[in-house]
């Protein structure tokens, strides 16, 4: 785990670090997270990816926010939350 990514664990509460541990796979940490409504930062998402993630060529707006959606595994983030 990097450093980055063991910073975001430690911000979590216990309770969603326990079931955080508990993912045997990356489907599985981003439920949790679609579940949870965490916004999982770029670090933690490359992380979980293995440094596979695409590259962001997204034009499209966040409906909550207003900024650039990220393109993340076949998914469209944000980090206010927005999941899609």
């Amino acid at each position: 785990m990097n450093e980055e990514t063991s910073a975001f664990m430690e911000s979590l509460s216990p309770e969603l670090r326990e079931k955080a541990a508990k993912c045997t796979n990356t489907n599985e940490i981003l439920a949790l997270a679609r579940e949870e409504k965490i916004a999982l930062p770029d670090e933690v998402l490359e992380a979980v990816a293995g440094g596979a993630g695409q590259q962001n060529s997204c034009t499209e707006d966040c409906p909550n926010c207003g900024k650039t959606l990220n393109y993340r595994m076949g998914h469209y983030a944000c980090d206010c939350g927005y999941y899609r």
